[in-house]
C-alpha cells in the first residue's frame, strides 16, 4: 500500500474550544481519522514587526492527501485567528494495518 497518498496536518489553536470545534467537526465529518492534542505548548513568533509568545495548543490531524484543500478552507473559517499554522506532512512509511484503518475512517 503507498503511503504518499497519507497527511500529518499539524494546526496550532490558541484555546481549548476552538480545539474541540475543529476536531468534532472533522471527525463528525469523517475528513481525519484521528487527532492528538498536545497543551499548553510555547510559541514564538513573529506577528506585525514584533516577536510574540503564546500559550497554544498544537494538533496533530491524520488524513487522507485529498482532504487537506477542504481541512485547509474549514480551518480558515473555524480558527480566529488571521493566519493560522496548517502544516502538511507526507507519510512516507507507516504500518501497513494503520493505514489501512485511516482509509476506513476518511471520506
Amino acid at each position: 500500500m503507498k503511503s504518499s497518498k497519507y497527511l500529518l496536518i499539524f494546526v496550532t489553536s490558541p484555546d481549548a474550544k476552538t480545539t474541540q470545534k475543529i476536531l468534532k467537526t472533522f471527525l463528525k465529518e469523517k475528513i481525519i481519522s484521528s487527532a492528538q492534542i498536545s497543551q499548553s505548548i510555547k510559541s514564538y513568533y513573529w506577528w506585525n514587526n514584533k516577536i510574540e509568545k503564546k500559550t497554544e495548543n498544537l494538533i496533530t490531524m491524520t488524513t487522507l492527501k485529498k482532504n487537506f484543500k477542504i481541512i485547509k478552507e474549514r480551518i480558515k473559517l473555524l480558527h480566529p485567528y488571521k493566519v493560522p499554522q496548517i502544516i502538511s506532512v507526507s507519510i512516507s512509511s507507516a504500518n501497513k494495518d494503520y493505514l489501512k484503518w485511516i482509509n476506513q475512517y476518511c471520506n
